[in-house]
This record gives structure tokens, sequence and C-alpha cells, in this order.
């Protein structure tokens, strides 16, 4: 299906773009939630571990176009920080 527009090319990245600060900044707020929320139970280790989940976050979210940086690094990053999530919440759950 033809609109006789030419298509522009520097949409699509935009989106992919914004869609990856987007998935970041909620990551990152839920890390910082998780430490919140199980501060009372593991101490410390909850901030710090939401400090290094919400510092690789930020380093994946803040350079989504860097050269170098290739989109599986950015999931990753984005993975290991719902891993982090989870891990914390079973310890959580395991010592409360």
């Amino acid at each position: 299906m033809e609109t006789g527009q030419p298509r522009d090319p520097g949409l699509q990245p935009e989106r992919t773009r914004l869609s990856a600060i987007r998935t970041g900044l909620a990551l990152a707020v839920a890390l910082l939630l998780m430490a919140r929320l199980n501060v009372d139970v593991l101490g410390a280790l909850a901030w710090a571990v939401a400090a290094a989940g919400v510092l690789a976050v930020a380093a994946a979210m803040l350079a989504p176009g860097a050269p170098g940086l290739r989109v599986g690094q950015r999931a990753a990053a984005y993975s290991g920080a719902v891993v982090l999530i989870a891990v914390i919440e079973l310890l959580s759950l395991l010592l409360r």
C-alpha cells in the first residue's frame, strides 16, 4: 500500500531509541523501588545491588546510538537488571 510519499528513514531509529530510553527508565525505577522495599531485610546490600543495576541500565540507556554499542549489549544490560530484581526479591523472601 503506497501513499506516494517517500519513506522517512529517520523515524524508525528514533522510535527505537525512545523505546530503549523508556525501558531503561522503567527498569531503573523498579530497581530503586526494589531496594526501598527490601532495605529492612537486606540492608545496604539492597541499595548496592540497585545502584549497580541502575548504573548498568544508565550506561546502556544513555548511549543507544554510540558506535560499538550493539543491540545485544543493551538487551543484556536490561536483562541483567531484571535478573537482579528477581534475585534480590528471592533472597529477601528467603531471609524473612
